[in-house]
């Protein structure tokens, strides 16, 4: 099934070499928005007409609709307010930046979890800290359970490994994640 990432964009030279207008934060988390709002109705009505600041749509049809419902789960990236807020209103998670400090990710999982009481969530939306490969989880089998703990001790739900940073060529790559569920697996089941 699939899982839909939202966020306001992080890397204006990636944005811009597309032809997507940059802008401030605001004008971002703004788009943002309106696109999400679009998406949320094509999933659920048999047509969308929207007209917002940035988009409009007029009687646009979208087939075929979600096997999951409502709809798939919608998990945000980044950090900001903005971000922890729109988390809380439609998210089901939230993807921090690489390699938070356990600190900021005890205050992120605190911001989103009153976040979402202004919100009336009966359960809060999932925090899902990424360590990067080989920096931020270690390249050493002792260093492991020790920084996975410490995410899950901050509020994190499920920890990801990013190798996006680390350029690890493939073949190292599946060998850390080989020896990685040998060994801290079992002491998380």
């Amino acid at each position: 099934r699939a899982v839909l990432g939202v966020g306001a964009g992080w890397h204006k030279e990636e944005a811009v070499s597309y032809g997507i207008r940059w802008g401030n934060h605001k004008e971002r988390i703004e788009r943002m928005l309106e696109g999400l709002k679009i998406i949320l109705s094509l999933w659920s009505q048999e047509k969308t007409t929207f007209k917002g600041k940035y988009y409009q749509v007029l009687e646009a049809p979208f087939w075929p609709k979600p096997v999951q419902k409502p709809h798939p789960p919608i998990w945000f990236g980044g950090s900001s307010d903005a971000i922890l807020e729109a988390t809380a209103r439609y998210g089901d998670g939230l993807f921090p930046l690489t390699d938070t400090p356990p600190d900021k990710l005890q205050s992120l999982h605190c911001r989103l979890i009153e976040a979402g009481k202004r919100y009336n969530r009966e359960k809060s939306p999932m925090l899902a800290p990424a360590l990067s490969y080989p920096t931020g989880v270690g390249t050493e089998e002792s260093e492991w359970i020790n920084k996975v703990e410490s995410q899950l001790e901050n509020g994190a739900g499920m920890v990801l490994i990013d190798f996006s940073a680390g350029n690890a060529p493939p073949r190292k790559a599946q060998e850390f994640l080989e020896d990685f569920a040998r060994e801290v697996f079992p002491s998380f089941r």
